[in-house]
């Protein structure tokens, strides 16, 4: 059909989201009622008159989408040449702990496995020599550092840090790290208070439910190392204690509710932000999202709750900062709304960021990958290495993943609004169709909730525009 829109009802009123306006407008129930049965062009031909009053409005128009095609294709050699934000260095594919769920743990997923290759320091300055040189047009950039479990090769990150501040000129350089946690000393914590590290370390909930999953190689449990050294850099670096950010994640044989109560009253934790997330389910035929009843039970009422809050009907400290990523996804689709505009005649999902540019992964073999999320067994996301740079052509291939499913993509309500980028459809040989079509519904399941939130939102006067939620998470790898 080439009128594309999609009908919701929340709590009694009805919704129609408007795809080439991209805009959400309120409808009756007869108008609902008959938009929920057109299936065909000719069906609403024959239902014109009676839609008359929307069309008047500049609503349901046909389609102007005809090629499918990323907007910025033709622009993506001179954003890899000028516009790169983000260097994350693998300075090590080893690790202190075996975690159950790990992306590179023993035969969990169609990735690499934890070896004991280091990056060398002459790979780690090509890397920052690289951003370096291309990010000219920006006046800040992200250099960090991943693993394996970084601070093991701590001496290798502080000869970085210092090679990065005499290199750079003219910019500012904010450096983050994604950490297990477990070998902090005082030396360490005093190197990343200095360059003010933007640090997260993991941590899955109270003991019983972290060491569930987060071994050390011995099997002992590595939640007690963890607190103990939050106890000793709270009590020496109190404002650097304060901005560590934590990673949960929330396996399906884990207690969510407990989990969320220790998020919400530890004390060494406190107001700090909490970022929780379900189990890594791409490049696995592992069942890792098998989540029983109760889970979505305790998930469901604590999102409620958080949305009672922000719209002033209950108090803050009875909702869970648990759940405030996802109020911020939620007023990030709102501004999607308000900002996007009208479809135009060539355009692209949304999902995919821009190889070479959001994000650069530099492994140990000095290979280059669009993000640390990707599998590095995978050829198509393979997309250069330090001494050829990066493939113009492939990184095009990844932005415009949609016309693998071109027809669909045309057809499909949450065009604008699409989180799947190339690694849903990744299965390490090639891009497959059929793959990436199968996370579709997921992904407008996730789009709808957003759409619902919007409209529950609005019709309790909630202020989007208002600052509720600290956004510097933006750019930091979880």
């Amino acid at each position: 059909m080439n009128i594309v829109y999609k009908c919701f009802e929340v709590n009694k009123k009805y919704y129609v989201y408007d795809r080439e306006k991209n805009v959400i407008f309120e409808v009756n129930k007869d108008d609902y009622d008959l938009l929920s049965i057109i299936k065909s062009d000719k069906v609403f031909e024959q239902n014109i008159d009676k839609l008359e009053k929307y069309i008047k409005r500049g609503f349901l128009k046909k389609t102007k989408l005809c090629e499918i095609e990323h907007p910025l294709t033709d622009s993506i050699e001179e954003l890899i040449d000028n516009r790169a934000e983000q260097l994350i260095l693998q300075v090590t594919q080893n690790c202190n702990l075996r975690c159950s769920y790990c992306f590179y743990g023993q035969g969990n997923y169609d990735n690499r496995t934890h070896s004991g290759k280091r990056m060398t320091f002459e790979t780690a300055k090509k890397g920052i020599d690289y951003i370096l040189n291309h990010s000219s047009n920006l006046e800040s950039i992200y250099i960090s550092f991943y693993g394996g479990e970084p601070l093991l090769e701590i001496d290798l990150i502080r000869k970085c840090v210092d090679y990065a501040e005499k290199k750079v000129e003219g910019k500012k350089i904010i450096y983050s790290m994604t950490t297990n946690g477990t070998l902090f000393t005082e030396e360490i914590i005093n190197f990343l208070d200095k360059y003010d590290f933007q640090v997260v370390i993991s941590l899955d909930g109270t003991k019983e439910m972290h060491d569930l999953n987060r071994k050390f190689v011995n099997g002992k449990g590595s939640f007690d190392i963890i607190m103990d050294n939050l106890k000793n850099i709270k009590k020496s670096h109190y404002d650097f204690a304060k901005s560590i950010m934590f990673n949960t994640v929330i396996a399906p044989k884990s207690d969510f509710s407990c989990i969320k109560n220790f998020v919400e009253h530890d004390e060494i934790i406190g107001d700090n932000f909490v970022s929780a997330n379900i189990v890594n389910d791409l490049y696995t035929s592992n069942n890792y999202n098998n989540y029983d009843e109760k889970f979505y039970i305790v998930d469901r009422y604590g999102e409620f709750k958080l949305l009672l809050a922000v719209l002033g009907k209950l108090d803050k400290k009875f909702a869970s900062k648990i759940f405030q990523e996802r109020m911020m996804h939620t007023i990030r689709t709102y501004r999607g709304l308000t900002e996007k505009g009208e479809m135009f005649k060539r355009a692209h999902p949304g999902g995919p960021c821009i190889p070479g540019v959001h994000r650069i992964f530099i492994n140990v073999d000095e290979e280059i990958y669009p993000c640390e999320r990707v599998s590095e067994s995978s050829s198509p996301m393979n997309i250069g290495n330090l001494n050829k740079g990066i493939d113009i052509k492939k990184a095009t291939d990844l932005i415009n993943i949609g016309q693998l499913t071109e027809d669909e993509c045309k057809q499909c309500w949450a065009f604008h609004y699409c989180d799947m980028c190339a690694a849903f459809a990744d299965d390490t040989e090639t891009i497959s169709r059929s793959k990436r079509l199968s996370k579709c519904k997921e992904s407008r399941r996730s789009i709808l909730e957003d759409f619902k939130d919007i409209c529950m939102l609005k019709d309790f006067k909630f202020d989007f525009e208002g600052e509720i939620f600290d956004e510097k998470v933006n750019n930091i790898s979880f």
